[in-house]
């Protein structure tokens, strides 16, 4: 199991960036090449993942606003873990 995540690994990610580096270097002059290919690397990585990292800020705020409301429902089933489950799991 663990050589089969390795290969999709290998298969999926890591050969697309390095063979998308190799490319790009060798688009740019000697002298910058690979340092900026990696910047440009970065950047689309970055872009490619943009979508992510909203959605994840978003869920973040949603949470600290409910952080109010789950305080309150901590304080009046104190000694009741299992309702207290229940009516978070409800809110």
């Amino acid at each position: 199991m663990p050589n089969l995540i390795i290969i999709l690994w290998n298969l999926i990610i890591l050969d697309p960036m390095l063979n998308g580096l190799v490319a790009l270097s060798s688009l740019l002059p000697k002298a910058v090449g690979v340092g900026l290919a990696i910047i440009i690397l970065t950047i689309v990585v970055r872009l490619i993942l943009t979508p992510l990292t909203i959605r994840q800020l978003n869920s973040t705020k949603a949470l600290q606003a409910m952080q109010p409301k789950i305080q309150e429902l901590q304080k009046k089933y104190a000694r009741n873990k299992q309702k207290l489950q229940q009516e978070m799991m409800r809110n």
